[in-house]
């Protein structure tokens, strides 16, 4: 099983659109919904997911950072390297916010 990072708002919520309850699905162990729309990967529809805490773009501090897992189809885009698209997302644990900013 590989890893994934989202960091959220303090409020469990992710940065975006202030909608999607990360810390909510973790307490439930319910993937969260897919999302509608099927527009291309990087665009609206997908859930993304950063491959280390580090490149979770578009973030702020203070946040909460939470170790997810894609639930079916997963994209990938090369112009993106440390970024995954994925239709839904089961978020597994929370871990130490401060690991977005790397080992400095």
């Amino acid at each position: 099983m590989t890893v994934f990072y989202k960091a959220t708002r303090p409020n469990g919520t992710d940065f975006y659109t202030g909608l999607v309850d990360y810390a909510a699905a973790l307490a439930s162990g319910e993937p969260l919904p897919e999302l509608p729309g099927g527009g291309e990967f990087p665009g609206e529809g997908w859930y993304h997911l950063a491959t280390v805490p580090t490149e979770c773009v578009g973030m702020l501090w203070p946040c909460r950072l939470f170790e997810v897992e894609p639930v079916g189809d997963v994209m990938m885009d090369s112009a993106h390297p440390h970024k995954i698209g994925c239709r839904s997302v089961r978020v597994l644990r929370e871990i130490e916010a401060h690991r977005v900013f790397g080992p400095q």
